[in-house]
């Protein structure tokens, strides 16, 4: 009789469950860099028990890892109920396809499913993803409560990593709300859990909160520190150490240092446009533009050229040459249906330095400063 052969290097072994020996597989695959085997692995797993949660689930979050997000959304939702880890990768598909609200459904589901299996780091991590949804909608008080008792569950499950995640989540939109007396403490705890467990890119992420608070509550020297802290350790990440930039010049400007200021503005206009990234580029136009170095229409302002006005003159001339509206050419005879109202707009312009706190409204949520995006974002099947 001839004994149980070992797995090899990727963990297979042909004596072993095989869902359970594929997922290892496929874990043990992406954590080489062997994603094609990562894939080829799970997608045979997939076609083989397409209604098994965690097969389903993996799958989704590898698709996500590679930006594939609608091949994601529907691997996730087809074949099963959202529980576990196919609820949680149909919420994020969702979040990073902008569908918040299919998002939200998904991570309630979540939520749900880790109550009524007693999983509290679980129902934990749903609330924080739930908070996620909230902030982005702009929904800051209810995004407070969900970071709030996310941290709170997390802490108590003895998930310190995400526990300081809603942290920085809570800290951030506590900055947005103009209460940074009370988020600096927040951020100063998360930083200090991040700093411990080696997490370089959330201790900047946490500094670059905290300097936003600081700048807000007039502490220019401290926000300059902290944002400086924040930008040396940002070296791995454009979306990040495009925001640090941002914040570092705003500090500097309000300390006198223009040239100094200036100089982080323009890095950070260069890195999101060699990202493509619009916000990011309106972001440093913005940052420009209230340092008077260009005008609305993206012109260098020169001693010789008046800046009428600067951009925020530009949006009204470009709204005061918009189109006649379509009611003004119908009959008089016929007052016809009310006009629809106009939206309200989604966000005031606000200062440079708010743009750290906020998070991006477009499809890659990874270019928000906070960590909660990178905790959820999967970078491995498991």
């Amino acid at each position: 009789m001839s004994g149980a052969q070992p797995p090899d290097k990727l963990g297979r072994s042909r004596i072993e469950d095989p869902i359970a020996s594929g997922l290892a597989v496929a874990r043990a695959a992406q954590r080489i860099g062997e994603l094609e085997v990562a894939e080829t692995t799970l997608a045979e797993l997939y076609a083989a028990y397409p209604a098994h949660a965690e097969v389903a689930g993996s799958y989704a979050r590898l698709l996500l890892a590679q930006g594939r997000h609608e091949e994601a959304r529907d691997v996730a939702i087809a074949g099963g109920p959202l529980v576990g880890m196919r609820a949680e990768a149909a919420g994020l598909a969702a979040f990073q396809l902008g569908e918040l609200e299919a998002a939200d459904a998904a991570f309630a589901a979540l939520e749900v499913d880790a109550a009524a299996t007693g999983h509290a780091a679980g129902a934990g991590r749903a609330l924080l993803l739930r908070g996620l949804v909230a902030h982005r909608r702009g929904q800051l008080g209810l995004a407070s409560e969900r970071y709030r008792e996310a941290a709170r569950r997390l802490g108590d499950a003895g998930e310190r990593h995400a526990a300081a995640t809603a942290e920085v989540g809570l800290g951030a939109v506590l900055v947005e709300r103009g209460r940074a007396s009370e988020a600096l403490p927040v951020l100063a705890s998360a930083g200090a859990v991040f700093g411990e467990l080696r997490s370089a890119d959330e201790v900047s992420a946490a500094e670059l909160h905290r300097a936003s608070a600081l700048l807000l509550v007039g502490q220019l020297d401290g926000a300059r520190a902290a944002a400086e802290a924040a930008l040396a350790g940002s070296e791995g990440s454009h979306p990040l150490r495009g925001r640090a930039l941002i914040v570092t010049g705003e500090a500097h400007r309000r300390l006198g240092d223009e040239p100094a200021a200036l100089r982080c503005y323009r890095e950070a206009l260069a890195i999101a446009a060699l990202r493509d990234d619009a916000r990011g580029q309106l972001r440093a136009h913005i940052a420009l533009a209230e340092a008077g170095q260009r005008d609305g229409d993206g012109v260098v302002a020169t001693p010789g050229r008046p800046r009428a006005g600067g951009w925020r003159c530009a949006i009204r001339r470009r709204w005061r040459a918009r189109p006649a509206r379509r009611s003004a050419t119908r009959p008089s005879r016929s007052p016809g249906p009310a006009p629809r109202p106009r939206p309200a707009p989604a966000m005031p312009i606000a200062s440079s330095a708010r743009f750290a706190v906020t998070p991006s409204r477009r499809s890659s949520p990874s270019a928000c400063a906070s960590p909660a995006w990178r905790a959820a974002k999967p970078t491995t099947p498991a």
